[in-house]
């Protein structure tokens, strides 16, 4: 049998050679006590002329626990903002609130640097 993909409930990939994959955890799966949680973030180029682009993104209960974001630039491979540990963390912490800046880990595909992306994030868990 091939292996099969599936999504922790970090929203980590894993595989799985066997009948024991986990199916996708919502929200209200993970942490029964939240409602929402909200996520604004604005990503930022490292250079001084660009534009921030804002989102504003929801998670409710019914949806699934996947933290991340794929990076927006077309040439990043292997490229992202994990958000989960951070909410891990702020769950573990009994946290509500929390804003911090994350930096993309791919790389760009037409040159041998990395991605210069940044997300300066706030997080509102209700």
């Amino acid at each position: 049998m091939a292996p099969e993909m599936y999504l922790t409930s970090q929203g980590k990939r894993k595989l799985s050679q066997h009948n024991n994959v986990q199916p996708l955890v919502t929200l209200g799966e993970l942490y029964a006590a939240v409602n929402r949680i909200t996520l604004f973030v604005a990503f930022e180029e490292t250079d001084a002329e660009s534009e921030a682009n804002y989102q504003q993104i929801i998670f409710t209960a019914d949806n699934a626990a996947i933290f991340r974001l794929d990076c927006s630039r077309d040439n990043c491979t292997g490229g992202g903002f994990d958000f989960a540990p951070v909410i891990d963390t702020m769950m573990a912490e009994n946290e509500t609130m929390a804003h911090g800046r994350l930096a993309c880990a791919g790389a760009l595909s037409h040159a041998e640097s990395s991605c210069s992306l940044q997300a300066e994030y706030r997080i509102i868990i209700h």
